[in-house]
């Protein structure tokens, strides 16, 4: 529910791009729904439009078409239709994602005149070519930083068109004070060009889950009363493969009482990954759930002994900030953004060393009393991550730009 501010223009106009609101929603596509949810009812907001490859939507059909567009998302279980089939390969393919970006522009170009007035915000790093007023969202640098997490064709094209985006920006939203420190030290920008808009924790993760609906998810996907849980799409950025040779050297009794269970979709550089779970499947140490929806998620949080997130690097690191709402206790690395996130309520370690992401799972499965006081301090600094207060920053931006 939205709850205007003082001191906002009111009367806003926004323009969005909406193509990352899509199945299955990535990082960058959760925050654009749930802003873009907030914005429609922002009375501040006289009108939203939201653009994409097949047309335009209106303030009346986004409200309709995402206001339950999560409840949707395919489980791991569902067979996919031949066109998701198709459009999963299609993006992969640089020409394909060149023609889909420039039939996205030309969207935007085309209606240019009837949108003198509006605010373009770009939630997915690279604008659009357009006559007014700008202000683009970026994640974080990674691909600058560390070049090798992501395709060479990715790098390329943010490397290539990052720069025009952020000189063409009126303003620059990122989503920690991490990012924004490599935003200033990557580019000749100055600081109050840029301004922070966390992402928040949907109520969904925040609801009591009953031990009936955390028993009927155990049965369906087979799983046992003890569980260490991974979320995150399967790519190296967020070592995957660090935390299951970390997993392996716990004691061999510790991996049968607490095995790892996997949500998240394939992503890139997977197969040797995918063999590496396969094992431990077959050695009844790990379960493969593949994308579930947010409903399951939420659940699977709540039902996990702990939560283990080592990634190498996050512009945010959403997880973290999820299973702190669910209640449950959170291993995350010390570098980047995740210390920023987990406000003290998390055990941290090192990404880099097996050993430490080791100590740190041992020491939260074996210590009761710390785990249960990280569950309870997680919960305390989750509270400040809603999407009510992230619009409130974002409006109070867009405003500053006019």
């Amino acid at each position: 529910m939205w709850h205007g501010f003082v001191g906002c223009i009111v009367n806003m106009k926004i323009v969005v791009n909406v193509s990352s609101i899509a199945q299955p929603l990535t990082g960058i596509g959760h925050y654009s729904l749930n802003l873009v949810r907030e914005l429609n009812q922002a009375p501040e907001v006289a009108d939203i439009q939201g653009f994409y490859s097949k047309g335009w939507m209106s303030r009346a059909d986004m409200a309709h078409r995402f206001e339950s567009f999560e409840a949707t998302a395919p489980g791991s279980f569902d067979a996919p239709s031949i066109a998701r089939r198709a459009l999963a390969v299609a993006r992969k393919i640089p020409a394909a994602r060149s023609l889909k970006r420039k039939m996205i522009g030309a969207r935007l170009y085309r209606k240019r005149g009837q949108l003198a007035d509006y605010i373009y915000w770009e939630p997915n790093y690279l604008l659009y070519p357009y006559d007014g007023v700008s202000i683009s969202t970026i994640h974080d640098l990674s691909h600058l930083y560390f070049p090798h997490y992501h395709p060479k064709e990715r790098v390329k094209a943010l490397a290539q068109q990052l720069p025009r985006t952020i000189d063409s920006s009126r303003q620059i939203i990122t989503v920690s004070r991490f990012s924004q420190s490599q935003i200033l030290s990557g580019f000749p920008v100055s600081r109050n060009r840029i301004s922070v808009v966390y992402p928040a924790v949907s109520d969904l993760f925040r609801a009591h889950k009953s031990d009936l609906q955390k028993q009927q998810l155990r049965q369906k996907f087979r799983l046992p009363d003890r569980f260490i849980l991974s979320v995150g799409t399967m790519e190296p950025r967020k070592n995957l493969t660090g935390l299951i040779r970390a997993f392996r050297m716990l004691p061999a009794p510790v991996q049968k009482q607490y095995p790892l269970v996997f949500v998240g979709a394939k992503g890139w550089l997977s197969e040797d990954l995918e063999r590496q779970i396969s094992r431990l499947e077959s050695a009844g140490l790990a379960r493969r759930l593949g994308y579930v929806s947010n409903q399951e998620v939420a659940i699977l949080y709540a039902a996990a002994t702990v939560f283990a997130y080592p990634s190498f690097y996050e512009g945010f690191g959403m997880p973290v900030a999820e299973s702190m709402a669910s209640g449950t206790a959170v291993v995350t690395s010390n570098l980047s953004s995740m210390p920023e996130v987990a406000g003290g309520a998390a055990e941290l370690v090192d990404p880099n060393d097996e050993t430490s992401i080791r100590n740190g799972l041992e020491r939260l499965l074996e210590d009761d009393d710390y785990r249960t006081g990280l569950e309870l301090k997680g919960l305390e600094v989750s509270a400040s991550y809603t999407w009510a207060h992230s619009c409130r920053k974002l409006l109070e931006v867009f405003a500053n730009a006019q």
